[in-house]
C-alpha cells in the first residue's frame, strides 16, 4: 500500500513526506489527540531490510528512554507494513514549510560548516555515540543525513541499522564505510562508527563528497581548520578512544604555584640543613625511549616489508584450491544461518524477546529468528577460528587494506604528531603470520 500525506496511521495523521529510500519512508506526522508533531517511519514488511530494521528498533527502545538519544515513542502495524514514531528534527525552515534540520540539509543550504561550529557538533555526536557503544550497541550508518538536530543539539538519527551484536552482514552507506567494514574482513566495531563520523566531519568542513578524502580545498585555512582536521584524521585512521581531558587553567595555576613553593622550600632546606653525605651512585641508564614513527615512515616500512614477501614454491598454484575451500566454508556458514532462521521458535523465547506490548506478535518472532541466525553464524565462526584457510585470507586482506589505508593517510595534513609505531608493528606481525600460514598450507595433505 502506498502512503501519502493526509492518510491517518492509527492516531497519527501524515502531514508531509520527509524522505524515502530502500529502507522505508519517513513522514512528519501529527498526533490527532495531542497535536504534537513527530517523525513517523513506515517500512514495508516485504522489504529486504525490514527484519534488520525491526530488530534495531526493538533493541534501541531498551536504551533510549531517559537518555540524550533520539526517542522512539511507539511502534505498530499498519496493513502490510510496520511503523514507528520518533522525535522529529528541528525545522530548518520557518513555519508552515518543514525541512528536517540535519547536517546534510545544513550543508546543502549554507555550504561548508565553520570549524568552531563543527567541533561542537562533533562533541555532541561523539558523546551520544559513546553512550550507544557503552550500552553495547553499534549505529552502523553515521553520515550527514543521519545527524539530526533536536532542540539545537546534534543527535545520531535513523537507527534502522543499529545492532547490539557485531555486524555479520554488510550495512551502512558507501563512502562512509571503513575499508575493513566494506571488505567484510571483520565484524563491525565502534571504530567503524567513528570512521563514518570522521568522514562526516570531512564532508561538512570541506563540502567534498566522502570519496574525495583526504583532498583539501585550497581556499580553506589549514590553521583555522587544524582541530577538525586532526579529529577526523584520527577517527578515520582507526583511533576512536577518547582524548585525555585537559586540566583547567585554574588547576594549572594551582599546581604551578604548589610546585614553585616546593622548589623554594627544598632550596632553603638544603642551605640550612646541609650535611656531609656520601657520593651518590652513578645514575642508572634511562629506559629505551619509544621510537616515534610517522605515517610516511610506516608506509615506507610496510611497502618494503610487503615487497620482500615471496610465497613458497608452488603456493601460487595452490591458490585456486584455497579459494574453492573458502567458498565452501562461506556456503556452509550461510546454510547453517538459514536453517537456524527457519527453525522453530518457542513461546518462551517470544515472551522473553519483547516486553513492550506494542512489539508483540510477528515482530517478536522476527527478532528471535534473527537471533537464532546470528547465534548459528557466531557458533560457526568459533568452530573455524583456527582454520588456516580462513586465517590466511583474513591476513592477506588485512595487509592489502592496511597498505591502502597508509597510502591514503600519508599525504594528509594534520598527522605530523601522530605516532604510527603500533601500526608498523601490526603490519610486520601480519606479514610474519601470513608467511607461517603459507608454509602450513603447503604442508597440509588436504591440498596436495
Amino acid at each position: 500500500m502506498k502512503y501519502n500525506p493526509g492518510y491517518q496511521v492509527e492516531s497519527y495523521r501524515l502531514l508531509r513526506e520527509c524522505g524515502s529510500g530502500s529502507y522505508g519512508t519517513v513522514f512528519l506526522a501529527e498526533n490527532v489527540v495531542s497535536g504534537q508533531k513527530y517523525a513517523l517511519k513506515i517500512i514495508p514488511e516485504n522489504n529486504l531490510f525490514s527484519q534488520r530494521e525491526l530488530r534495531g528498533i526493538v533493541q534501541y527502545m531498551q536504551i533510549c528512554p531517559r537518555s540524550g538519544l533520539m526517542q522512539i515513542y511507539h511502534a505498530g502495524r499498519c496493513g502490510d507494513s510496520f511503523y514507528y514514531v520518533m522525535d522529529a528534527a528541528d525545522n530548518l525552515n520557518s513555519e508552515p514549510e518543514y525541512l528536517p534540520d540535519t547536517l546534510e540539509n545544513r550543508i546543502e543550504r549554507g555550504g561548508r560548516i565553520p570549524p568552531q561550529s563543527l567541533l561542537e557538533i562533533a562533541k555532541q555526536t561523539e558523546e551520544r555515540l559513546r553512550f550507544l557503544h557503552r550500552s553495547g550497541f553499534l549505529h552502523r550508518d553515521i553520515k550527514p543525513g543521519n545527524i539530526l538536530f533536536l532542540n539545537g543539539e546534534a543527535v545520531p538519527g535513523d537507527i534502522g541499522l543499529l545492532t547490539g551484536k557485531p555486524g555479520s552482514t554488510l550495512a551502512g552507506t558507501p563512502g562512509f564505510l571503513s575499508p575493513q567494514a566494506a571488505a567484510g574482513t571483520r565484524p563491525f566495531t565502534p571504530e567503524d562508527d567513528f570512521y563514518a563520523l570522521g568522514k562526516t566531519l570531512y564532508c561538512a568542513l570541506t563540502g567534498y563528497p566522502p570519496e574525495k578524502y583526504p583532498a583539501f580545498p585550497a581556499d580553506l585555512s589549514l590553521k583555522e581548520c587544524k582541530e577538525v582536521i586532526t579529529l577526523y584524521n584520527r577517527w578515520c585512521s582507526g583511533h576512536c578512544e577518547p582524548e585525555a581531558g585537559r586540566k583547567s587553567g585554574k588547576k594549572i595555576l594551582i599546581i604551578a604555584g604548589t610546585v614553585t613553593a616546593a622548589i623554594c622550600l627544598l632550596a632553603v632546606s638544603s642551605l640550612v640543613f646541609r650535611v656531609n653525605t656520601p657520593p651518590l651512585p652513578p645514575p642508572r641508564p634511562n629506559p629505551v625511549r619509544k621510537e616515534f614513527c610517522s605515517v610516511k615512515e610506516a608506509l615506507l616500512s610496510a611497502e618494503k616489508r610487503f615487497a620482500a614477501h615471496v610465497p613458497p614454491p608452488g603456493f601460487i598454484e595452490l591458490r585456486p584450491k584455497l579459494e574453492a575451500e573458502r567458498q565452501r566454508l562461506r556456503a556452509e556458514r550461510n546454510r547453517r544461518s538459514r536453517e537456524a532462521y527457519q527453525g522453530p521458535v518457542s513461546q518462551k523465547e517470544l515472551e522473553q524477546a519483547v516486553k513492550a506490548p506494542d512489539l508483540a506478535g510477528r515482530e517478536a518472532e522476527y527478532y528471535v529468528r534473527i537471533k537464532h541466525k546470528d547465534e548459528a553464524a557466531a557458533a560457526f565462526d568459533r568452530e573455524q577460528e583456527n582454520n588456516p584457510v580462513l586465517n590466511y585470507f583474513r591476513t592477506a586482506d588485512y595487509l592489502a587494506e592496511e597498505l591502502n589505508r597508509l597510502r591514503m593517510l600519508a599525504p594528509m595534513p594534520g598527522l605530523e604528531f601522530t605516532d604510527f609505531s603500533a601500526d608498523r608493528k601490526k603490519f610486520e606481525d601480519a606479514c610474519e603470520r601470513l608467511e607461517k600460514l603459507e608454509r602450513e598450507l603447503m604442508q597440509n595433505p588436504s591440498f596436495k
